[in-house]
């Protein structure tokens, strides 16, 4: 993908493998809708990089989790389920 998709031509084992692989995972979160952010990780004294996968947040969660925010500041708990639905059916 670095070489055909971002242009980038490296060797396997390249000193700025690391920083690559920063620059591929900034490419997907800009145009995928995952989010995804590396971990440095120690393996006895092996050092090598972990990839954290996370799905973007779609403005309709946004909205869901205001809404039982402010359900909290009124002292009531809502559940997550049923104001989605409430917001899907007043979007229908």
């Amino acid at each position: 993908h670095l070489k055909t998709d971002i242009g980038l031509q490296i060797n396997r084992w390249d000193e700025n493998t690391r920083a690559y692989v920063e620059l591929l995972i900034e490419e997907i979160n800009e145009k995928t809708e995952f989010n995804l952010r590396t971990i440095a990780w120690k393996h006895y004294c092996n050092e090598s990089t972990r990839v954290l996968v996370k799905k973007k947040q779609t403005d309709l969660e946004s909205v869901v989790k205001a809404v039982q925010l402010l359900g909290l500041i009124k002292n009531k708990l809502l559940d997550g389920e049923a104001v989605r639905t409430a917001l899907q059916q007043l979007l229908a």
